[in-house]
């Protein structure tokens, strides 16, 4: 093998190693839409709702002790709560936005590593937003 095809072969191993771990999901129904990605360190949630109710759980592996979290969320209607939880269980953040809210955050979380669980309480919300969860190495 020529020393291009290795460092092309080689380049490809990177890659998919890189991605190895990461998961995405869309869902489309009659709660609305929603997309997931996660992987190592990360976790990334947006939305757009009708009338969903709801109590999602996501979890993500976050191998050092603190998380930087943002989310901007608008709910129309109803109630949206978020919790986020390190990997021992104790409540690092919690936030709740009801009817005609509208809201973001941007802030440093410490924890404990370990898997940590991202709680999205839905009662009959209507709206959009996003959140993202990146932990440290």
């Amino acid at each position: 093998m020529g020393r291009q095809a290795a460092a092309f072969v080689l380049g490809l191993l990177v890659v998919v190693a890189a991605f190895a771990g990461c998961t995405s999901s869309s869902r489309s129904g009659p709660g609305g839409n929603t997309n997931t990605n996660q992987g190592p360190g990360y976790f990334s949630h947006s939305f757009n709702v009708q009338a969903k109710t709801d109590l999602e759980k996501f979890t993500f592996s976050n191998p050092g002790g603190s998380a930087y979290l943002s989310n901007g969320i608008h709910v129309k209607t109803g109630q949206l709560s978020l919790t986020l939880k390190d990997g021992s269980g104790k409540v690092v953040y919690q936030e709740s936005f009801s009817m005609g809210s509208s809201g973001s955050t941007s802030s440093l979380r410490s924890g404990a590593p370990g898997m940590w669980t991202l709680e999205v309480n839905w009662i009959a919300a209507t709206g959009s937003g996003a959140i993202n969860v990146y932990g440290s190495a």
